[in-house]
């Protein structure tokens, strides 16, 4: 993962003018996601807690991936680190962007940062979130695909039946490990993990919203399906237009490299 310098999300033209609009990308609440095993060998009590947004490392166009998530949409490229470090308030008004200003050198927590604004962690509702703990496994990981991925799972967490508490041993490796048959997404994962006020997961929303860097911004690249049509390349351009400062067509805008190779079968 140390070498990947671009992500690859592939989705609808909606969703990019959704996307474009808010500056902002979606987290799923990792119940919801389209891979009905994920939640094989995971606490039920934790099955709602994750919210993920996922990426491929591929640059190359994937097939399978324009089938099933854009068959009449687009690919967006973004910078591995597209997200923020906001800004946390300390003493006397002194702003940081994570931890190590604050903690020891020591400290497993000293490259904790807020990739959502501090002020929404904690902001009066029934849930928090958990700050990042660092970048290499607090807030991105590489997907592996395996058979046992539900047994991996299950070897991250043990169950008091007695005093009926869960105690993880890794957290993130409840969201590492998938079924092999979904290798072919060479999947990226940024994630947050929620805490609910008693335990109570209807306290959780749907998604989470994570900003987007402006520099990330000045770096996006489109492009769009196979065949597409002048229409949609037209709609696609106009929603980046709408949206994007110094944003430039010839640029940022590209054909698909299956133009022609490549009928989806709707």
């Amino acid at each position: 993962m140390d070498k990947v310098e671009k992500v690859n999300h592939y989705t609808s033209i909606e969703s990019l003018d959704k996307i474009l609009e808010s500056k902002k990308i979606l987290f799923k609440r990792f119940d919801l996601m389209d891979d009905q095993t994920e939640n094989s060998g995971v606490p039920e009590i934790l099955k709602k807690n994750f919210f993920l947004s996922c990426w491929s490392k591929e640059s190359k166009e994937m097939i399978p991936q324009w089938a099933m998530y854009a068959s009449n949409g687009i690919r967006i490229e973004l910078p591995f680190k597209w997200y923020i470090k906001h800004a946390i308030p300390i003493d006397e008004g002194k702003l940081v962007t994570d931890f190590t200003e604050i903690v020891g050198k020591d400290h497993p927590y000293k490259y904790s940062f807020f990739p959502i604004p501090f002020s929404e962690f904690l902001s009066g509702k029934n849930y928090a979130i958990s700050p990042a703990i660092n970048e290499s496994n607090g807030f991105i990981l590489e997907v592996e695909y395996c058979n046992d991925f539900k047994e991996k799972k299950q070897q991250a967490w043990i169950y008091d039946s007695e005093t009926k508490i869960t105690h993880l041993q890794n957290l993130h490796s409840l969201i590492t490990y998938k079924d092999e048959y979904w290798d072919f997404q060479k999947e990226i994962r940024y994630y947050l993990t929620a805490i609910c006020k008693d335990g109570l997961h209807e306290y959780l929303p749907e998604f989470i919203l994570v900003p987007i860097s402006s520099e990330a911004l000045n770096q996006i690249t489109i492009t769009l399906y196979p065949n597409c049509t002048q229409e949609d390349e037209l709609k696609v351009i106009e929603i980046c237009q709408k949206h994007l400062e110094n944003f430039n067509s010839v640029i940022q805008i590209k054909r698909s490299l299956l133009d022609g190779k490549y009928n989806p079968k709707n």
